[in-house]
């Protein structure tokens, strides 16, 4: 039977659990407080996570690193708008060598964890790094709880960094094939650390004063053959030269920082920055390639609006999409976008203090990982290599993004890129 907590749906085993305890006052106070950070359908769930919380603050528990991945599945369930108000902090001050305190912050609710050894630090550091660095991966319930099983079964095992994330590596990659992991790995929405990477670059570019830099090449060759509108009037002159013109003379009253900012969104180099959309943390990125034969719709669309003096917006959209008939031919750079890819990658050049584009001794590393899985059982290193290296044939590649920038500085970001496979 199901009574109602706060319009909430909770069984009434779940409520005797916690009127049993000592701990019910904080737990529905607190809860009280954090309820609508969750969707319906994950509410008792979090409201029992709640519960194991409080408990363990209350009691002698010593297994800070469990303590911490509840903290991180509540964060991973709770709506994006609340995810910042759960927080994990830990001391980092040189008093003591050996032990660190940690306080927890679920909004106002803070718990104190006072002198926790080396061992579990360095596991609750492990899980918050990769956690933060990965949460299109491990923002999902069910590959955070494989994470955290690896992590703490790699303590008892003393197994090599590498193997683990490899071996979680084939794990989530079976999960997601089965569909018991969805992780969405064909389209991702722009976010703070994305807005940043995207700002130092355009920062960059206009401050370049290279006099022999044609910043104004790459618009001059596209503008006959893309879409370009300012301030609602669409660049129409077939002729090359009239239709710069055109383009030059609507943007004339622009600041000079906005216009090279345009110029260099405007640019090849731009797309492929807004494509790769994230920070190294993500260096191994898609490249697509499309045989020219094979696509059926193509189109840019790039549209500008001056919003006052120093304010203008800048919108991308853009669409390349190929035959319903999958084409074997089409040869696609590797590696192909996936954030298990880049999660993987990502691991071995951590763990082994290299440089993300260091390929000769990273790929010696994956080798040394295929060993590794090869002696733990047969033909899983090939299993391993043949999942790093398959191709994905790429039906429709697109972006729709609006930028604000205000005399070239990038003020604000919004949209998606989206990646559909066959």
């Amino acid at each position: 039977m199901n009574v109602k907590i706060n319009k909430n749906d909770i069984s009434t085993s779940q409520i005797l659990r916690i009127s049993q305890g000592k701990e019910i006052k904080d737990v529905m106070s607190l809860w009280a407080k954090i309820k609508d950070w969750f969707q319906s359908n994950k509410r008792e769930k979090a409201l029992k996570i709640i519960e194991n919380i409080v408990s363990k603050a209350q009691s002698d528990d010593k297994n800070h690193f469990k303590m911490a991945y509840h903290i991180l599945m509540l964060k991973a369930m709770s709506s994006d708008a609340y995810k910042e108000r759960i927080k994990i902090s830990i001391d980092d001050s040189l008093d003591n060598h050996n032990n660190k305190n940690i306080t927890i912050f679920i909004d106002d609710y803070n718990i104190f964890i006072k002198d926790v050894d080396n061992e579990q630090l360095s596991k609750i550091s492990k899980i918050i790094n990769i956690f933060n660095r990965h949460s299109s991966v491990f923002s999902n319930e069910i590959a955070l709880k494989c994470l955290y099983e690896k992590l703490d079964q790699n303590e008892s095992e003393s197994k090599d960094n590498d193997r683990i994330f490899a071996e979680l590596y084939l794990e989530l990659d079976k999960k997601i094939s089965s569909g018991e992991i969805d992780l969405a790995l064909n389209k991702s929405n722009f976010n703070q650390v994305d807005f940043y990477a995207i700002s130092g670059l355009v920062n960059e570019a206009i401050d370049k004063n290279d006099t022999n830099l044609d910043i104004k090449k790459a618009l001059r060759k596209d503008i006959n053959r893309d879409t370009y509108i300012v301030n609602g009037e669409k660049i129409k002159s077939k002729n090359q030269e009239e239709a710069m013109q055109q383009f030059e003379s609507l943007i004339q009253n622009l600041s000079e920082e906005n216009k090279k900012a345009i110029y260099y969104l405007l640019n090849q180099e731009g797309i492929t920055l807004i494509k790769s959309y994230n920070t190294a943390l993500d260096y191994y990125t898609l490249t697509t390639s499309f045989s020219g034969d094979d696509i059926v719709k193509q189109e840019k669309v790039y549209s500008i609006k001056s919003l006052s003096n120093n304010l203008i917006e800048v919108k991308i959209k853009y669409l390349k999409k190929s035959s319903d008939k999958k084409n074997h031919n089409i040869i696609l750079a590797r590696p192909f976008e996936s954030k298990l890819y880049n999660f993987i990658y990502d691991m071995v050049v951590t763990n082994n203090n290299l440089e993300p584009n260091d390929d000769k001794r990273l790929n010696k590393k994956i080798q040394e990982i295929k060993k590794q899985l090869n002696e733990k059982e047969p033909n899983l290193g090939e299993k391993f290599l043949d999942l790093l290296y398959r191709d994905k044939i790429i039906n429709e590649d697109s972006i729709d993004i609006t930028l604000k920038l205000n005399k070239g500085e990038l003020v604000s970001l919004d949209g998606e890129c989206t990646y559909r496979f066959y």
